[in-house]
Protein backbone atom coordinates (compact mmCIF):
# COMPACT_ATOMS: atom_id res chain seq x y z
CA UNK A 1 0.00 0.00 0.00
CA UNK A 2 1.22 3.50 -0.75
CA UNK A 3 -0.04 6.97 0.15
CA UNK A 4 -0.06 9.50 -2.68
CA UNK A 5 -1.11 12.60 -0.73
CA UNK A 6 -1.39 13.06 3.02
CA UNK A 7 -1.84 16.77 3.63
CA UNK A 8 -4.50 19.29 4.58
CA UNK A 9 -5.90 20.90 1.44
CA UNK A 10 -8.25 23.86 1.09
CA UNK A 11 -11.59 23.10 -0.60
CA UNK A 12 -11.31 22.71 -4.34
CA UNK A 13 -10.68 20.24 -7.15
CA UNK A 14 -7.46 18.25 -7.25
CA UNK A 15 -5.80 15.71 -9.53
CA UNK A 16 -3.37 13.08 -8.32
CA UNK A 17 -1.32 10.95 -10.69
CA UNK A 18 0.07 7.58 -9.62
CA UNK A 19 3.23 6.41 -11.39
CA UNK A 20 2.17 2.74 -11.21
CA UNK A 21 4.89 1.79 -8.73
CA UNK A 22 4.55 0.03 -5.39
CA UNK A 23 6.22 1.02 -2.10
CA UNK A 24 9.42 -0.76 -3.22
CA UNK A 25 9.58 1.41 -6.35
CA UNK A 26 8.72 -1.44 -8.73
CA UNK A 27 6.02 -1.25 -11.39
CA UNK A 28 2.95 -3.19 -10.30
CA UNK A 29 1.72 -5.93 -12.62
CA UNK A 30 -1.41 -5.44 -14.67
CA UNK A 31 -4.61 -6.12 -12.77
CA UNK A 32 -7.45 -4.56 -10.81
CA UNK A 33 -6.49 -2.35 -7.86
CA UNK A 34 -8.51 -0.57 -5.19
CA UNK A 35 -7.92 3.03 -4.20
CA UNK A 36 -9.41 5.04 -1.36
CA UNK A 37 -10.20 8.74 -1.26
CA UNK A 38 -10.71 10.40 2.11
CA UNK A 39 -11.70 14.02 2.67
CA UNK A 40 -12.94 14.95 6.12
CA UNK A 41 -15.80 12.57 6.94
CA UNK A 42 -16.10 11.50 3.30
CA UNK A 43 -14.54 8.22 2.21
CA UNK A 44 -14.86 6.36 -1.08
CA UNK A 45 -13.24 3.15 -2.32
CA UNK A 46 -13.10 2.56 -6.07
CA UNK A 47 -11.44 0.21 -8.54
CA UNK A 48 -8.91 0.98 -11.23
CA UNK A 49 -7.40 -1.28 -13.86
CA UNK A 50 -3.71 -1.27 -14.74
CA UNK A 51 -3.01 -2.56 -18.24
CA UNK A 52 0.56 -3.28 -19.26
CA UNK A 53 1.46 -3.50 -22.94
CA UNK A 54 4.14 -6.01 -23.83
CA UNK A 55 4.96 -6.49 -27.51
CA UNK A 56 5.19 -10.07 -28.72
CA UNK A 57 8.66 -11.56 -28.53
CA UNK A 58 10.44 -12.78 -31.64
CA UNK A 59 9.56 -16.35 -30.66
CA UNK A 60 5.83 -15.64 -30.71
CA UNK A 61 5.65 -13.41 -33.77
CA UNK A 62 4.27 -14.93 -36.91
CA UNK A 63 5.89 -14.37 -40.24
CA UNK A 64 4.33 -14.59 -43.67
CA UNK A 65 6.24 -16.28 -46.44
CA UNK A 66 5.18 -16.98 -49.95
CA UNK A 67 5.55 -20.63 -50.78
CA UNK A 68 6.25 -21.59 -54.37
Amino acid sequence: MITLVNAQQPPGYYNVTWNGKNSAGKLVPGGVYLYRLQAGDYEEVRKMMVVRYRPASAATRTSRRRLA
